[in-house]
């Protein structure tokens, strides 16, 4: 099936049919810094990088924000557990998170052992919130490890050639009510 998507109709499918939809982008935002690799060992929750703070001032009070990430992740060939959760740096607060029990509340958690130390994989993250203002916020990524073995971002710990390094997306979307 063939969809089409126009700023003015909503949603078109290859039958003829149309679902409406009044909402809108109002505004994109991106932020892909050259980090370099980051290793870190940390049991609470901390910054993941200051580069990836990402400000937005929404246009809208009633608009709902769309915050996405995509990065590397290698676990470092060990058990532990890796979390990571978008936090509005500005309220210093969590985003949009829930409980399940006792499990950990987070946006995103991956153990990766696998080969070496050098396994990695892509990691995506998503989650929404309303804007509720029009006030300037700044959000980022915080993470935290299981245990206190080395987790890796962006990259592998080794440096070679046959090795993989990517810069990390952090995009905020404000789509209309």
């Amino acid at each position: 099936m063939s969809v089409a998507i126009n700023g003015t109709n909503g949603i078109t499918y290859n039958d003829g049919s149309v679902q409406a939809s009044s909402s809108k982008v109002l505004q994109v935002v991106t932020n892909t810094p050259d980090t370099g690799v980051v290793n870190l060992t940390n049991t609470a929750w901390g910054n993941l990088d200051g580069d990836l703070y990402t400000a937005i001032t929404p246009k809208a009070s009633d608009s709902t924000l769309i915050l996405e990430a995509v990065f590397t992740f290698g676990g470092n060939n060990n058990t532990g557990i890796s979390y990571q959760k978008f936090y509005d740096v500005t309220n210093s607060a969590d985003v949009n998170v829930s409980a399940a029990g006792s499990r950990t509340s987070c946006h995103a958690c991956v153990r990766n052992q696998d080969y070496d130390a050098n396994d990695c994989v892509m990691v995506t993250m998503m989650t929404t919130v309303s804007a509720a203002s029009t006030t300037a916020r700044t959000y980022s990524i915080y993470n935290r490890c299981e245990n206190t073995t080395q987790a890796s971002y962006f990259g592998n710990p080794s440096n070679t050639s046959a090795l993989g390094y990517a810069k990390p997306t952090f995009k905020i979307t404000e789509v209309s009510a």
